[in-house]
């Protein structure tokens, strides 16, 4: 079998799953380091070169997209991607539109991981979430739409009544806040979520348990 000498960073506060994984990848003959934290990530991704960088995307009070935009400067020559329990579509798309090399869920074979650590930098965008059952897609939308998002209660209010039909100026006098601060809080939701309809947001809440 042919050894890697790949040097590979994995970013994940599941210790338990980070050190199987890491232990599998060294059988492979990959060289890895472990860190259970986003300062340790952020430290080690800054101070040593890694050939590829597989990062959780819920890191303590970080995400795996906010880790990415700290240290992508230093990151130029490493492949960087998610590696996830979370089975959503528009975060696979948001990793692909940030400049990720892939998606991976942690279903994920050793085999689809490997192939997708040995690819090249400049390979197109991989994915292991078609693979997903429907079943962990269920669990995956149910788990990620309270901690993940990071929306303030706030928020979450004036989504509720958004889908209800509410104008901003109507969400405003229910919440007794100005229309322009709705209107700010609304360009927050659309930014933090990667969404440009009402549509869009609407079927957003529905799927992720956002309305009671």
């Amino acid at each position: 079998m042919k050894m890697s000498t790949k040097k590979i960073l994995i970013c994940d506060d599941h210790t338990l799953f980070s050190a199987s994984l890491s232990e599998m990848l060294k059988n492979r003959g990959f060289e890895v380091t472990t860190v259970s934290d986003s300062i340790a990530g952020i430290q080690q991704l800054k101070e040593v070169h890694f050939d590829v960088f597989l990062c959780d995307i819920n890191i303590d009070q970080k995400t795996g997209f906010e880790i990415f935009e700290i240290v992508k400067s230093n990151i130029t020559k490493t492949s960087v991607f998610l590696l996830t329990s979370y089975y959503e579509d528009f975060l696979e798309l948001k990793a692909s539109k940030m400049g990720f090399n892939g998606y991976l869920t942690k279903d994920s074979t050793i085999e689809d991981i490997i192939t997708a650590i040995e690819l090249k930098k400049n390979a197109p965008f991989y994915s292991t979430l078609k693979k997903s059952s429907t079943n962990q897609k269920i669990v995956g939308s149910k788990e990620f739409s309270v901690q993940k998002l990071k929306l303030s209660k706030q928020e979450k209010e004036i989504i509720k009544w958004i889908v209800k039909g509410k104008t901003s100026k109507e969400i405003g006098e229910i919440l007794f806040i100005t229309k322009a601060t709705v209107d700010t809080h609304r360009r927050n939701i659309n930014r933090k979520l990667e969404l440009k309809t009402i549509g869009s947001l609407i079927q957003f809440a529905h799927e992720n348990s956002i309305i009671d």
